[in-house]
């Protein structure tokens, strides 16, 4: 279970590979559609997520699942309630910089070229994949969502 979402990862940088330096077949006209066919809520929504991912925020929302699981009885065995916090908070910004190196190192090597701007709903810059806001979005997000279930009382478990 825990290896499918790296055989999805692998599977899609395969299909990118296989088409190197060009959009994937269907990849104009699937963001083309997007681009014209963008209700108002949707497009609020999707600004929203990339806004998660994008400058300070994912970097707050990590020190907040830090905080958070600093709270984790695991952790009550460090003695000083301040070194506990500052601990959990180091580990979860070390986790998401390690994933935005990972993520910045494929896609350097990948070197995706990204569709054309008009189909854009944000500022984007390099490469196109693996996408910077959505790796970000989702490696901040699941922090979150760890941090929460890990200090969820057992009797909610």
């Amino acid at each position: 279970m825990a290896a499918a979402p790296h055989a999805r990862l692998a599977a899609i940088t395969c299909a990118v590979l296989a088409a190197p330096l060009s959009l994937l077949p269907g990849d104009l006209a699937i963001a083309q559609l997007a681009a014209h066919n963008r209700p108002w809520h949707v497009v609020t929504t999707l600004t929203a997520v990339t806004a998660t991912g994008t400058g300070i925020a994912p970097y707050l929302v990590a020190a907040t699942a830090g905080l958070t699981l600093a709270r984790h009885p695991a952790l009550a065995r460090v003695p000083r309630a301040g070194v506990r916090r500052l601990a959990a908070v180091a580990a979860c910004l070390a986790w998401l910089a390690l994933g935005q190196t990972l993520r910045f190192t494929l896609m350097t090597l990948i070197a995706r070229p990204r569709p054309p701007a008009e189909t854009w709903l944000t500022h984007a810059s390099r490469y196109a994949f693996p996408s910077g806001h959505a790796t970000t979005s989702a490696m901040t997000v699941g922090l979150l969502i760890l941090a929460l279930a890990r200090v969820r009382s057992p009797h909610r478990r």
